[in-house]
């Protein structure tokens, strides 16, 4: 039986995977789709949608950004069959949409799990065996949670060994996928890392009431966000009772066989906590191990990443990697476009070459945090002739009213007062740095910021004052307090 023969293999149908697939059947490439999950959509729909439900559901249940208006709210228990249940169903609906508009484009989807046979030929393996040839390949499998170290969880399928203290049950002990799917929420919560997972659920659990801690190998955490903002999330954490413990790691965990009694977590220098679970947030690992990747000549980095040119394609011409598979930014955002990129490339498209210059960052935590262009540390390291300017969520009407603490900061150069770069953290400041884009991107000044005439009252209103802010730190005539403790 011969074989069906493809212009394009994606295996994967998360942000990458999908926009890669149906931009080039848009322009009539005969485009095969492998999907091996129950459903499309990836991480995307199966981890980040869930994650993104319990940080609204932490905000409007808890009514953490409306005492201000009104008052406190007395029923603040959040049922997790609620959040179960609204979590499948947005899930469920992104991944209808992902399918519905692969199907739309007249991609031919296959369920199961995809190998390579040799560089151009991929085995599926599902209800039914099938082999396809395929003239280009986009690997956009996706990533899983990982622990620190050597330690690590491939996929459900496949694990590796482990010392006992970092074996996830999906009871008490989880990763990030896990615990959104537990059937209960914790009472108390250990999270192990502080990366942008950790920082997002210690916050969103903290909100509803679950008494969270901390522990972190260092002091160094989301190094690529300005320093200032940091502080600002790490204050508002402890304000809501998160103890924070840098410089600690797990020795071993001692789990009790009654699920009423805590769990006894021994740290390397000594400390004992108690808490009813932990969440290992150590980062992610391209889903690579099935794949079976070697056959086709390719291999992994250290961190579980194929390695990839600037247009994302792998050591073998035809076959490219986009999305968390790659390792370069675990973000749906940029995902997509490096498939969109991806196709651009392996067909001499020449509409799309390369990411916008100023791709934002966002952090779907409580507050939330989102940066565009350069931090204060960068500029400093490059020499830059810079200033500041800043204003807090609660110096204009609309952010006193309703949207709790929050801030923004402009980094400028001095001379010429063009924007370098903006960070946000408060209530929609991944929404809000979308603006500053176009600042950092056209090389606006603070001068053409203040003549912009923005809706009264809305939150868009801290940029102006912010480049008022940052003018009246050129002259030395401040009214003023700072909005960062320096």
């Amino acid at each position: 039986m011969e074989i069906a023969r493809y212009d394009l293999i994606v295996i994967g149908s998360g942000p990458a995977g999908e926009k890669a697939a149906v931009k080039a059947a848009y322009f009539n490439y005969k485009v095969a789709l492998i999907e091996n999950s129950r459903h499309f959509g990836g991480t995307a729909a199966e981890e980040a949608i869930p994650a993104k439900v319990l940080k609204e559901m932490a905000l409007r249940l808890s009514g953490k950004f409306d005492q201000k208006v009104y008052g406190e709210f007395n029923n603040k228990k959040i049922l997790v069959e609620n959040f179960l249940e609204r979590a499948r169903i947005l899930s469920q609906h992104q991944s209808v949409t992902v399918k519905e508009n692969l199907e739309n484009h007249k991609v031919d989807l296959y369920k199961g799990t995809a190998s390579f046979v040799d560089p151009h030929t991929i085995q599926i393996n599902g209800e039914e065996d099938v082999t396809i040839y395929g003239e280009n390949i986009v690997i956009s499998t996706g990533s899983s949670p990982m622990y620190f170290g050597d330690t690590l969880i491939i996929n459900e399928k496949e694990r590796l060994t482990a010392p006992n203290h970092l074996i996830v049950d999906g009871k008490r002990i989880h990763n990030t996928k896990t615990l959104l799917e537990a059937n209960r929420f914790p009472k108390s919560l250990c999270i192990v890392g502080m990366g942008v997972s950790g920082c997002e659920y210690a916050s969103a659990f903290s909100a509803m009431g679950t008494k969270v801690t901390i522990i972190n190998r260092s002091d160094n955490i989301l190094s690529f966000m300005d320093t200032d903002i940091v502080q600002f999330f790490l204050e508002e954490l402890r304000k809501d009772g998160v103890s924070i413990n840098f410089f600690e790691e797990i020795e071993s965990i001692e789990i009790p066989n009654n699920d009423e009694e805590l769990l006894t977590v021994m740290l390397k220098t000594g400390k004992k906590l108690s808490v009813d679970m932990v969440l290992y947030a150590g980062g992610r690992t391209g889903n690579t191990p099935q794949l079976k990747i070697e056959n086709a000549g390719l291999r992994v980095n250290e961190k579980g990443a194929i390695p990839i040119d600037e247009h994302y394609r792998t050591s073998v011409p035809h076959i490219y990697a986009a999305g968390d598979v790659n390792g370069k930014a675990l973000l749906a955002n940029l995902a997509m476009d490096q498939g969109r990129i991806a196709v651009a490339k392996m067909f001499q498209m020449k509409d799309i070459n390369e990411l916008g210059k100023c791709s934002p960052l966002g952090i779907y935590s409580i507050p939330e945090m989102a940066s565009v262009g350069l931090t204060e540390e960068q500029v400093k390291k490059n020499g830059i002739n810079y200033c500041v300017g800043v204003c807090n969520y609660s110096d204009v009407p609309k952010g006193a009213l309703v949207e709790g603490n929050g801030m923004i900061k402009l980094v400028f150069e001095r001379e010429s007062k063009v924007v370098l770069g903006v960070h946000v953290i408060g209530a929609l400041a991944t929404e809000l740095v979308h603006y500053g884009i176009d600042l950092v991107k056209s090389r606006k000044s603070l001068m053409d910021l203040i003549t912009e005439a923005f809706n009264f009252p809305t939150l868009h209103e801290v940029y102006k004052y912010a480049a008022y802010d940052g003018l009246s730190n050129l002259t030395g005539h401040k009214l003023k307090k700072s909005a960062f403790k320096k």
